[in-house]
C-alpha cells in the first residue's frame, strides 16, 4: 500500500515538529512559546501605536478642512464640488482606518488574555481496570497499552507520555492502539494492526486528542 501525498506531507510535519522541540522539557517548550507570544504582543503594540497616530493626523486633517469648508468662500462650483470629494474620501479612509485599529486592538486582547489566562480545569479521567487518573487523554491511552507490559523484562517497553523518538528505527515490538481497537486508522502502518514505537505516538496524536505533542528529553 503506498503513502498518500497528504499523509506524507502530515507525517513530516510532525516528524520536524519532534526533531526541533527534541531535547527540551515541558518548561522550556513552554518558555520558548510564552517568549514568541510575548513578540507578537510586542509587534502588535507597536503596530497599534502606529495607526493610532495616523489616526489622529487624519482626524486632525478632517477637522482642518471641515473648518475651511466652513469658513471660506466657495469661488466657484467646481472649487466647491472638489472639496466635498476630497472630504467625503478623508471620510472613507478614516472609517477604513478605524476598523483597522478595532481589528488590531481585538488581536492584542487575544495575545494578551493567552498570556495571561490560566489553563482551565478539566475533570480527571479514570482507567477502567485500575486506580489509575489524569487529565490527559494521551496518557491514559498510553496507560491502557502499558497494562499488557506486566512483565518485568518488559519495562523497556513501556510508553511514557511524552513524543518519544527511539535511537533504534528498527525496534521489533509492535504496540496496539485499544482506541483502534486492532483496525489502525488515520496512520499509514508499515505493520498493518499494529504500531512500532515511533509510529503509536504520531497516531494517538493525530486521531485520538487534541492535546499539543512535547519531545521527551530522553531517548533509549
Amino acid at each position: 500500500m503506498s503513502v498518500t501525498p497528504s499523509v506524507k506531507r502530515k507525517a513530516d510535519a510532525i516528524e520536524d515538529e519532534m526533531t526541533a522541540l527534541e531535547g527540551m522539557t515541558y518548561e522550556e517548550y513552554v518558555q520558548k512559546d510564552n517568549e514568541k507570544l510575548r513578540q507578537e504582543m510586542r509587534e502588535m503594540k507597536d503596530t497599534f501605536e502606529r495607526l493610532k497616530r495616523q489616526k489622529e493626523r487624519l482626524d486632525e486633517r478632517v477637522r482642518q478642512e471641515m473648518e475651511l469648508r466652513m469658513k471660506e468662500k466657495r469661488d466657484s462650483e467646481t472649487l466647491y464640488v472638489n472639496q466635498r470629494l476630497e472630504l467625503d474620501k478623508a471620510k472613507r479612509d478614516k472609517v477604513v482606518l478605524e476598523n483597522q485599529l478595532k481589528t488590531r486592538n481585538d488581536e492584542l486582547s487575544k495575545i494578551k488574555s493567552a498570556l495571561t489566562t490560566s489553563t482551565p480545569d478539566v475533570d480527571d479521567i479514570e482507567c477502567d481496570k485500575c486506580d489509575f487518573k489524569t487529565r490527559s487523554e494521551v496518557s491514559l491511552i498510553l496507560h491502557t497499552i502499558n497494562h499488557k507490559l506486566s512483565h518485568p523484562n518488559q519495562r523497556r517497553l513501556i510508553l511514557h507520555p511524552n513524543m518519544f523518538s527511539s535511537r533504534n528505527p528498527n525496534s521489533s515490538y509492535l504496540y496496539m492502539c485499544p482506541i483502534c481497537d486492532g483496525h489502525i486508522t488515520g496512520f499509514l502502518s508499515l505493520n498493518g494492526s499494529a504500531l512500532t514505537r515511533n509510529e503509536i505516538y504520531p497516531h494517538i496524536y493525530q486521531n485520538h486528542t487534541k492535546e499539543k505533542a512535547y519531545k521527551c528529553n530522553v531517548t533509549l
